[in-house]
């Protein structure tokens, strides 16, 4: 009887040294992730805090001086930017961490993007945009309602800031079969066809 045995000692010893870094490296990221979490939560704080009096100064506009109301509405518009960043930042980490979960449900597609073009009243108002929500009521999606939120602000949100001074939004929903497919135009320069 013959037997043929390799030494694997040396392999097994190297294995377990990369498992023992690669838990070192995972536990070093949660931390990092977690950290980056405390800060995106302890920024949005100021951020909201600040937007809510900048919005109760905008409200009582009529007893400020209108050279300062124009500093107002750039310290109203960048606070909202980066209150968007920071929410973009936080999404981004739940999304790398799988710990985005979507709760769907029936929800009407005229109701979110009316809920959307309210909270962007102010920025509209600002640049003198005109938006219209000319979709139907009566529209179910199932869709997770707060990153179909998410979604349909972000392209507000642009359709406001690379808008011209005193253009226009649309929103308007085509039905094809069970799909809708939800149209936001605006009258900025647009996107080259090429890009």
């Amino acid at each position: 009887v013959y037997g043929i045995m390799n030494d694997i000692t040396e392999y097994k010893e190297k294995e377990e040294i990369l498992e023992k870094k690669n838990y070192e490296l995972e536990e070093r990221h949660a931390k990092k992730e977690m950290g980056m979490s405390i800060v995106s939560h302890e920024i949005r704080t100021p951020i909201t805090a600040i937007i809510g009096f900048v919005e109760n100064i905008l409200i009582n506009k009529d007893a400020v001086d209108p050279d300062l109301i124009k500093m107002i509405y750039k310290i109203y518009g960048n606070s909202i930017r980066l209150k968007e960043l920071v929410n973009n930042f936080l999404d981004y980490n739940k999304l790398n961490a799988g710990k985005m979960e979507l709760v769907k449900e029936n929800i009407e597609l005229y109701t979110i993007v009316e809920e959307v073009i309210t909270n962007n009243e102010m920025l509209m108002e600002i640049k003198g945009i005109k938006c219209e929500n000319l979709l139907k009521t009566g529209i179910y999606v199932y869709v997770d309602a707060t990153m179909i939120y998410q979604v349909i602000n972000n392209i507000v949100s642009n359709a406001i800031k690379y808008n011209k001074e005193n253009g226009e939004i649309k929103a308007e929903a085509e039905i094809n079969g069970n799909i809708a497919i939800l149209k936001i135009s605006d009258t900025g320069a647009g996107i080259k066809p090429e890009n």
